[in-house]
């Protein structure tokens, strides 16, 4: 599924992070447009209750049953989990930075999740880590088709990290 015909501009997806905060635009849309705007093919916004796992709570252009998969057993063997729970909120890394592809070829994971779900890379960065809102991230993949995430992609989520946690803020507040 396609969300953007046209290159969304960084103020648009602003814009679209402060609707989804108020209910006026759906957040696995939000994550479509994310994830391409950022230069991915799929996404998922992850989260951590105190565990050293994180779980997808909102995906967008993953398989449903992979995306079980993930958040019922591989989640805990995620190969990645450890280093980027040590991040710091508004931090940003690709996979190939956190942990090459090739350290962890061997494993069932990647048989499984990376092969299978089709992720070569994707980028990853912290939205918030503190009792209200818990551990959250954003993950952005690449399939095997495309190139390895750089330092623009980077910089692009960096951008929508902060906006994310404002909405994220923002919808708790107008909950009911």
């Amino acid at each position: 599924m396609q969300y953007c015909n046209e290159m969304i501009s960084s103020d648009q997806i602003a814009k679209l992070c402060r609707d989804a905060s108020y209910g006026d635009y759906p957040w696995d849309s939000l994550l479509g447009h994310i994830a391409e705007w950022v230069g991915g093919e799929k996404a998922m916004l992850l989260h951590s209750s105190g565990a050293a796992v994180y779980k997808s709570s909102i995906s967008y252009n993953h398989d449903p049953e992979m995306r079980a998969l993930y958040n019922e057993h591989y989640c805990h063997l995620d190969p990645r989990t450890l280093k980027t729970m040590n991040f710091n909120v508004g931090e940003t890394h690709t996979g190939q930075q956190i942990l090459p592809n090739g350290s962890f070829k061997h494993t069932a994971y990647y048989s499984d999740i990376t092969l299978t779900a089709d992720v070569k890379d994707n980028v990853h960065g912290v939205i918030s880590d503190e009792p209200v809102l818990g551990r959250r991230a954003i993950s952005i993949q690449r399939g095997f088709k495309s190139e390895f995430f750089g330092y623009s992609e980077l910089k692009k989520l960096s951008f929508v990290i902060s906006h994310l946690d404002r909405a994220f803020r923002n919808s708790l507040r107008i909950a009911p």
